[in-house]
């Protein structure tokens, strides 16, 4: 879940549950840190709807934590909450970070702290914003990010995660998303032979968990955009927390009703504080750098320190009703819950025989001896939770605000999934967004990387290439669908192919994808050699068909709905297959690695649709006269790379 502390959220439990460590009520923040005699703002139990997006970037935290610049105050006095929201001028904002939710407001997690653990000494791994943090839960490490990194994102940030070391124990995972998997920031993940482990939850998760089908290790993502039809869950402000507790209560009752339920634990946390006080103070000190880097300019962060306090559950029916952990007892005496945590739980667990992940799992407190202290498991486990109100913010979505920070970050990942970010554009992607827009992007960005991964795992294609895509022709700006000038765009079909020729200022040749027509797969410049012979054959090929340079895609769009045909011979059909042949022989020969792959599965798809093609044309099998068509050996050219598993 997103960016709520601990006291924001469950700090006003401690008046019917003593045990747990939250609020008493007495607790302040001056607007001015340094200043004893200036005004105090105490906390409170009246959060209701938080409509602002407190401050939570890596300088917002310190003053937050510290109250100034200087770091070395140990503990930390969480004395600067107060402060830094009056710095960000928004009106009633520092009584709003003061503030809690009585625990009626939030009744999935009350019940949830009464039934199962309440864990009160869980902290955000990096004092720093959402996607850091989030880094850390799966890789126990941010690999040196403390803010948004462009270029890993546009590459992946590369370090291992736990996945990598479940796949290598040869154990499942599963990872269930809902508008974008966030895990996709990880460029292993992106590799062909996960592609399958990413699942939609509307349509997968209920079904995979009554079945009894859900993998050793599931990850469940929340939804990021709040929009009319589905609103976001994610807590994150100004969503609407009321959403945020029927969908940990659907979760929840999903996984009680599974035949699994016996084998579960579920763990339920915030990735960062969002801004919102704790007065916990934040670990300063026998922090491990988990792998020796050190975060940019300006701060040169050394990552030796944790975030603030955040909210976190454990449910399984192996743990005690009411059970409350603090801190851990080792492996160190420095170490704490937090993030890192959970890989370096699911390595005891599991017994993985991967090491570490970095200096920081192998620190971080784990939880596994409380699945160890019954010799049963629970039987009166509730089977539902409370039923929440519809609703505690005044209005619905708000689909034409602008974006948040993680939420720009989420379509930057989006822009690359979709092939996007070489265009000039990327820098600024998101930037003049709506919410309502940002979610189509994000949507259709991963419903297209999903699919043609899982066309290349069909194709035969190497499991360990990464899928790498194209720019896609749905997705530009209308400033940028042409800016480029005019191109040809060679589409190929499994049951038809069509030439689009524009006359001047041939810039690029384009091959799409027959799974998803609006994802291109190569694109190379139009002064490639491999070209030359193909245009001069197209001119005999195909008629040339004028259309507006402005408005190219209108004539695109209605030739893949069917509205333009053009017809070509079998002789024809065959001219076009043999030059398609020897341009992806000659990519192939060229390049290696993920190109090489993506060559490999066009070239795959591309001999399926014409071979559809020419059976319909031909009226029965072609292969008998492929050899004395336009004295084009077909099976001589395509046998060495293929041994007939292309053909439909």
């Amino acid at each position: 879940m997103e960016n709520r502390s601990f006291d924001h959220i469950l700090g006003w439990l401690k008046r019917t549950r003593p045990d747990i460590d939250g609020l008493s009520g007495g607790e302040f923040n001056r607007v001015n840190a340094s200043d004893p005699t200036s005004p105090a703002v105490s906390v409170s139990d009246d959060a209701f709807f938080v409509d602002s997006d407190p401050g939570h970037s890596i300088q917002a935290i310190r003053e937050q934590i510290f109250g100034c610049n200087d770091t070395s105050a140990n503990p930390a006095p969480m004395s600067g909450f107060v402060q830094q929201a009056e710095s960000m001028g928004v009106d009633g904002l520092s009584k709003t970070v003061m503030s809690g939710f009585k625990p009626e407001l939030l009744p999935v997690y009350a019940e949830l702290a009464n039934e199962f653990t309440v864990m009160d000494r869980w902290f955000a791994s990096v004092p720093a914003s959402t996607q850091p943090n989030r880094f850390y839960v799966h890789s126990a490490t941010s690999h040196g990010a403390s803010s948004n990194v462009r270029k890993d994102l546009i590459h992946g940030f590369p370090q291992k995660t736990i996945f990598d070391s479940l796949d290598e124990n040869g154990l499942s995972f599963g990872i269930y998303y809902q508008n974008i998997p966030a895990t996709l920031f990880f460029k292993s993940l992106r590799k062909l032979k996960h592609i399958t482990k990413f699942h939609d939850y509307k349509l997968k998760f209920k079904l995979h968990a009554k079945m009894g089908q859900l993998p050793n290790y599931v990850v469940i993502e929340q939804r990021y955009y709040d929009v009319d039809l589905f609103p976001a869950n994610d807590d994150h402000p100004s969503h609407d927390v009321a959403l945020g507790q029927r969908f940990v209560k659907e979760v929840y009752e999903t996984l009680r009703a599974s035949p699994q339920w016996e084998e579960m634990a579920l763990l339920i946390t915030y990735d960062e504080h969002g801004g919102f006080y704790d007065h916990v103070p934040t670990p300063v000190a026998g922090v491990p750098n988990p792998d020796g880097i050190i975060g940019p300019d300006p701060y040169y962060f050394k990552f030796d320190r944790l975030g603030v306090r955040v909210p976190t559950f454990l449910i399984s029916p192996w743990i005690e009703k009411g059970t409350v952990i603090h801190e851990p007892s080792g492996p160190t005496p420095s170490s704490q819950y937090e993030h890192s945590s959970i890989p370096a739980t699911v390595k005891k667990l599991f017994n993985l025989q991967s090491n570490f992940l970095t200096k920081r799992d192998a620190w971080a407190g784990t939880f596994e001896k409380y699945f160890y202290l019954r010799d049963t498991p629970r039987d009166d486990c509730p089977e539902k939770l409370p039923e929440v109100r519809t609703t505690l913010r005044p209005t619905g979505p708000k689909e034409d605000v602008k974006l948040s920070e993680f939420q720009i970050e989420l379509i930057q990942l989006a822009s690359q999934l979709n092939g996007d970010h070489i265009l000039n554009a990327y820098p600024d992607i998101g930037r003049g967004m709506t919410v309502g827009k940002a979610n189509r992007y994000a949507e259709d960005a991963v419903k297209r990387f999903l699919e043609a991964g899982r066309a290349a795992l069909k194709a035969g294609a190497n499991e360990s290439a990464l899928v790498t895509m194209r720019p896609s022709l749905t997705s530009r700006t209308a400033e940028e669908q042409y800016s480029r000038g005019h191109e040809i765009l060679l589409i190929i079909v499994y049951s038809r192919a069509y030439m689009v020729m524009p006359l001047p200022n041939i810039q690029h040749v384009a091959c799409l994808h027959p799974c998803d027509l609006s994802c291109r797969q190569l694109v190379l410049p139009y002064e490639h050699p491999l070209f030359s012979n193909m245009l001069s054959a197209n001119s005999v090929l195909f008629p040339v068909m004028e259309f507006n340079r402005n408005d190219p895609f209108t004539l695109l769009e209605k030739i893949l709905n069917g509205y333009l045909t053009l017809s070509i011979s079998v002789r024809q059909t065959y001219k076009l297959q043999a030059l398609l042949v020897e341009m992806s022989s000659s990519l192939i020969a060229d390049t290696s690695g993920a190109s090489s792959e993506a060559a490999l599965i066009l070239l795959k798809a591309t001999m399926s649709g014409l071979y559809s093609l020419m059976k319909w044309n031909a009226g029965c099998d072609p292969f008998p006269v492929v050899s004395g068509a336009a004295d084009i050996n077909f099976t001589s050219k395509i046998s060495p790379l293929f041994s007939g598993d292309f053909l439909p």
